[in-house]
């Protein structure tokens, strides 16, 4: 197959949901694995090839939109960029309120501004982003903490919803 004509699909963050959403739509496509842990992500690689997967890695820190940037541009290379999975966070057990804003909020935010304009010379485009269950989770008694960050979070998604415009949009939400 030319590079022209093959299939992209980005996984980003391709722990357990990404590996899983990988594999259901990377039959026949090339995967391009990026996460900030340069071993978890050969590991993945390596458990998907070992599937019959065709697979490629970069390292990449999504709270850093630069590389943002130089991932979307080693897609764009590979092929026609058909889907971007972006399924990286961070939980509050794991990081400070600093680091979850930077990478859940404003690193999907970069994903999605540097792979709209590589996504949109594709003919089946689709952005695939995860809800990440600490921005969901209903805590009694504290409503007043989350209530806030949603409110954020709201003029954020309208740019989002308009720079992405002509892409296929879904949100993956696990319990």
């Amino acid at each position: 197959m030319s590079e022209q004509n093959k299939e992209i699909v980005v996984v980003i963050g391709p722990g357990s949901i990404g590996q899983a959403i990988a594999r259901r739509v990377g039959s026949g496509r090339t995967l391009l694995l990026a996460a900030h842990s340069e071993e978890a992500t050969k590991a993945a690689a390596e458990q998907l090839r070992g599937d019959g997967f065709e697979v490629a890695t970069q390292a990449t820190d999504i709270s850093d939109p630069a590389q943002v940037e130089a991932l979307a541009a080693t897609a764009a290379g590979m092929g026609a960029v058909t889907h971007v999975i972006q399924a990286a966070g961070v939980s509050p057990t794991q990081a400070s309120i600093e680091r979850i804003l930077h990478v859940d909020l404003l690193g999907t935010a970069y994903v999605l501004d540097a792979f709209a304009r590589v996504i949109a010379r594709a003919d089946r485009r689709r952005c695939v982003g995860q809800a990440r269950r600490a921005r969901q989770r209903h805590q009694p008694g504290r409503d007043h903490h989350s209530a806030g960050p949603r409110r954020a979070v709201r003029p954020a998604a309208r740019v989002v919803r308009a720079r992405t415009r002509g892409l296929r949009r879904q949100a993956v939400r696990h319990l």
